[in-house]
This record gives structure tokens, sequence and C-alpha cells, in this order.
């Protein structure tokens, strides 16, 4: 974390984003997050970028049909566009648990104005 913050303004946001890429979709990568990791990275102002990225969107869309709290709130917090799985989320006959939506609708990339589906 400390190597991240000491390079220059122009290059570290690239290198942040990396860094947090590294780590969610690290192989093997199934449960626990290092929650300390997490935390300095967040506060470092990290994101995942770019934020609809087919590995991300398909992480949160898997984590969303296997109703993985930890991993969907994960994945929105550090940016990855919610509104690539709101088709999955609106989709008839498919009950989905209020605490699972109110994840969803916490993404800043959702426009509650916007068509979905």
């Amino acid at each position: 974390i400390k190597y991240l913050n000491d390079l220059p303004g122009e290059k570290q946001s690239g290198e942040k984003s990396f860094a947090l890429r590294q780590f969610i979709l690290k192989p093997g990568q199934d449960d626990y997050y290092p929650m300390t990791y997490l935390n300095e990275l967040k506060k470092n102002e990290c994101v995942l970028y770019p934020s609809g990225s087919p590995e991300f969107v398909g992480k949160l869309r898997k984590a969303f049909y296997e109703e993985d709290r930890l991993s969907m709130r994960i994945l929105i917090d550090f940016g990855v566009d919610a509104s690539k799985i709101m088709n999955d989320v609106l989709r008839k006959n498919l009950p989905c648990e209020p605490d699972i939506l109110k994840i969803v609708f916490s993404s800043k990339k959702i426009d509650l104005n916007t068509k979905y589906g």
C-alpha cells in the first residue's frame, strides 16, 4: 500500500486499480477476503477499472446468483458497474432477497430513470 501511495499522481490510479484487480480476480479466490487489505485499498480510493469489464461483471453476476452478499458488496463498493446485471435482477420469476436488492441498488452506476430490460 505504501508503494502505491508513493507513486506519482498520474501513475497512482492505474497501479491502484491493477493491484485491486489482481487481488479480486485471484484464481482460487472462493471465499474470505482479507478485510484489512481491502480496507486500506478503500481508504486509498482504489477502484476497479474498467468498471464494466466482463471479468468484474461476471464475478458480480456469479455472486448475485449464489447470493454471496460479501462478494457483491466488495465488488460494488470498489466500483463494478452493477447496471450491467440489472436484466438479471429484474427477471420475472426470479425471487430476490431484499438485502441483495439493497446491495445492488447501493451502486452509484445504477440510474433509476433508465429503463432496463
